[in-house]
């Protein structure tokens, strides 16, 4: 495809992106009140729904063999969500009050953290996989029952309208889903065109691009002043990657090399989840500064990342 085309291709499927995030944030908002449940829980389960790009590479990792590209994706999808959206979107607004959900944090930061701990043995196992499913499926019901209570019901005549409202959430998702796959194809096609380095194509239009879905929802629920939308987004996206390495592992052994590669990263996923449960603790609200550290700390994954790749291609060291 001749590169002006792809160029205005490209911007035609942000406007869709953009559109259908709208789509997505009005109608949540809309049902949350009409059935009084929580913008936080609703957001929950939408986090599963922005996850269909890593569900589609886990499927296309198992049917291939390659099980470890799938949890890459999906551990390195993690510090995208709270390293870079989450910490660009703080940075940038300034604050987020946190003090209606605090009880979520640490429940959430502890089965984030569960595939380094199981993957210690050297393998993800089919036990190790239902052990994540059965964990995210608790998680999930017990944030519902702890967040939906605090909803304010509304009286039934006030609940006309719900289905409609779900079609849109519907059709929102499956045009954020449709036009973040394109985007991401488009893309990486017109970077080939420059000759931009496969590792830079993997690094930034993988990880990123499939996490377009929760990067427009963000956008477009801070610009339109849902902020619990947005993080609740994010952590629901979180919680869906454990929950997809789970179905992976079940499927098929992910195998780990237990070496310095495997506790670095390990550290410092350690370091953001306890850097993101102290940031909404402190003060119960996520300031500016804190924003900037968890951009910070998305950086040094970038480098440790970069910095092992280039080891493992001179062959100083053999990492996942």
């Amino acid at each position: 495809m001749p590169i002006p085309v792809t160029l205005i291709a490209i911007i035609v499927l942000f406007y869709v992106l953009g559109k259908g995030a709208d789509l997505i944030v009005f109608g949540i908002r809309d049902v949350s009140k009409k059935i009084g449940v929580r913008v936080f829980v609703l957001g929950i389960v939408l986090g599963f729904f922005t996850s269909v790009p890593e569900l589609s590479i886990a499927a296309h990792a198992i049917v291939t063999n390659l099980p470890q590209l799938s949890v890459g994706n999906l551990i390195g999808g993690i510090f995208v969500l709270f390293g870079f959206i989450l910490g660009g979107s703080i940075a940038v607004e300034r604050t987020v009050v946190t003090s209606r959900i605090l009880q979520a944090f640490i429940p959430i930061a502890l089965f984030l953290f569960l595939p380094f701990l199981l993957a210690f043995d050297g393998v993800l196992n089919a036990l190790d996989g239902w052990i994540m499913i059965i964990g995210y499926v608790l998680l999930v019901t017990f944030l519902y029952l702890r967040f939906e209570r605090e909803g304010e019901r509304v009286p039934t005549t006030l609940r006309d309208g719900i289905a409609r409202d779900i079609f849109w959430i519907i059709a929102g998702i499956i045009l954020v889903g449709a036009a973040s796959y394109a985007l991401v194809n488009l893309t990486t096609a017109l970077l080939i065109q420059f000759s931009v380095p496969t590792f830079l194509l993997g690094l930034i239009v993988f990880s990123l691009g499939t996490n377009l879905p929760e990067i427009f929802v963000t956008l477009r629920s801070w610009s339109k002043h849902i902020r619990e939308l947005s993080l609740s987004n994010l952590l629901g996206s979180a919680l869906a990657n454990i929950f997809i390495i789970g179905l992976t592992a079940a499927s098929r052994p992910v195998p780990f090399t237990i070496d310095i590669y495997f506790f670095l990263l390990a550290a410092l996923m350690a370091t953001l989840l306890l850097a993101l449960v102290f940031f909404a603790y402190t003060r119960e609200r996520f300031t500016r500064a804190e924003g900037i550290a968890l951009l910070c700390l998305y950086a040094l994954f970038l480098i440790l990342h970069s910095g092992f790749l280039v080891a493992a291609c001179a062959g100083v060291v053999r990492c996942n």
